[in-house]
């Protein structure tokens, strides 16, 4: 049976052949944790960026020495707020609902962007998946800022599921915090809180109270 490693270098394709070293965009979370040891089991040097959008980054300060030598650690509040303030004078919707996940993409990108020009990375990584449209807000966003630096996404990439990222981390033997009696992951900032993937995509699956924190 394929193991995740060989799964993962069959489908790393020209994009990551042509990486030394990448910036990865760091929550502190089970998916960016283990993507991240991943691309170092590639012989990729990981360099994390974590930004503080109201969520916190006390995760990803406790857990980013786990995964690299060299973390960053940003608190772009103010400039989120300054984001926020134009979508509300806009009265920027998506689907009846403020569009708070997608405002943050562009201003991680910058900082991503930037760090990897300052570190002198070939690419910069971001954990969304196929699904959606986060991909596609991340990818543009960083295509105009910096066209010559290579995009990865590895959980789209590598069809990562959760529970591949979870067992992986299980047996490396890294303690990540998971919620809930089925996994799923929380996108937060002080603009919005969204709770997605896992057992949620299940039709017949309730949220469960705790995957609640503002109500």
């Amino acid at each position: 049976m394929e193991t995740l490693l060989q799964r993962i270098r069959r489908l790393s394709g020209d994009e990551y052949s042509q990486v030394r070293k990448a910036v990865v965009a760091y929550s502190g979370g089970v998916d960016s944790t283990a993507t991240a040891l991943l691309l170092g089991e590639l012989g990729i040097e990981v360099i994390t960026v974590s930004l503080d959008l109201g969520q916190g980054i006390s995760q990803a300060k406790r857990n980013a020495p786990l995964v690299s030598k060299k973390n960053f650690f940003f608190d772009a509040k103010e400039q989120l707020l300054e984001y926020a303030k134009k979508a509300v004078w806009a009265n920027s919707m998506f689907k009846g609902h403020p569009n708070g996940e997608g405002l943050s993409r562009p201003l991680i990108a910058l900082y991503l962007v930037q760090a990897a020009e300052k570190e002198g990375a070939q690419a910069v990584v971001h954990g969304s998946s196929g699904v959606g449209n986060d991909q596609f807000r991340m990818d543009n966003a960083i295509r105009v800022l910096a066209p010559q630096l290579h995009i990865i996404a590895p959980v789209r990439d590598w069809n990562l599921s959760r529970e591949d990222s979870v067992s992986y981390l299980q047996k490396r033997k890294v303690k990540i915090k998971i919620e809930g009696k089925k996994p799923f992951s929380v996108d937060e900032n002080f603009w919005c809180r969204t709770i997605r993937y896992g057992a949620l995509s299940e039709d017949d699956f309730g949220v469960p109270q705790e995957a609640y924190a503002w109500t």
